[in-house]
């Protein structure tokens, strides 16, 4: 071996950057949109339960 191939820098790796991390983020965001509209549905679905058992007669 020659002493410029000890020298050689074998390091690939490079810093970080944002481009790095826009898969991350929209899975992120994903979830975060299906967690509201979820949300949204589940106010919707109670609030016309709701309003069905005050539409029912009582029988008391």
């Amino acid at each position: 071996m020659t002493p410029e191939s000890f020298r050689h820098d074998h390091n690939t790796h490079r810093p970080l950057e944002m481009l790095d991390f826009y898969g991350v983020f929209c899975v992120f965001l994903g979830g975060v949109f299906i967690a509201v509209v979820s949300f949204i549905c589940e106010l919707a679905c109670r609030t016309k339960i709701r309003r069905r058992f005050r539409l029912l007669p009582r029988h008391c």
